[in-house]
């Protein structure tokens, strides 16, 4: 769980260093200060984690001290404002989906709207949310707006919840970025049973 004090980012990367496997990377980083989770994804990037840091600077320093020396080159955004309902990669069933948002409005408009599409479904699977679950935010430090996490029990209906529910929202504009994973056995969680 992320402290008060504390700032939450993002990264997505598709650069392995050579003589590194993805999987290295992934176990290097996982082990990381302020890591919270990292896993290995397919499509619009291969690796995407979420890190907690007291400050820019202190997320700097980790860059430069310890995700870099240990293979993650990557580019990074700071969530600005969490969706009503969850962050990102706060737990989710077994197929993930993280997808970039670009907008034509105002991106807390269109985070609202997110919200309300999912806010039902979401509330409907508690509380333990093995079937669906959403979080979201705005972002800072790239060339999209808004950051969606969307889990479900089987990748087609991921799939289907990223293109067709989430595309379908007003103010999301098209192609949407998106990549998938099946969590079990890769991803570092608090309370994960698969994490060693």
């Amino acid at each position: 769980m992320q402290a008060e004090d504390t700032e939450s980012y993002y990264f997505f990367s598709n650069d392995i260093p050579p003589g590194k496997s993805l999987r290295q990377v992934i176990e290097d980083i996982s082990h990381q200060p302020g890591v919270r989770f990292v896993a290995e994804f397919v499509g619009e990037h291969k690796i995407f984690g979420a890190v907690d840091h007291d400050t820019l600077g202190a997320l700097q320093s980790a860059i430069a001290e310890s995700y870099i020396p240990n293979g993650l080159l990557s580019t990074w955004v700071r969530l600005d404002k969490a969706s009503r309902i969850m962050a990102p990669k706060r737990g989710s069933p077994d197929f993930c989906a993280i997808v970039r948002v670009r907008t034509d409005g105002d991106p807390e408009d269109v985070l609202a709207a997110i919200d309300d599409r999912f806010e039902e479904r979401y509330r409907q699977d508690e509380p333990d949310h093995r079937r669906f679950s959403y979080g979201a935010c705005t972002v800072t430090g790239s060339d999209f707006e808004i950051l969606v996490d969307l889990g479900a029990d089987t990748h087609p209906e991921v799939v289907r919840t990223a293109r067709v529910d989430l595309g379908g929202v007003d103010g999301v504009l098209r192609p949407l970025r998106v990549a998938t994973a099946f969590l079990p056995g890769n991803a570092k969680r608090p309370g994960n049973p698969d994490e060693s």
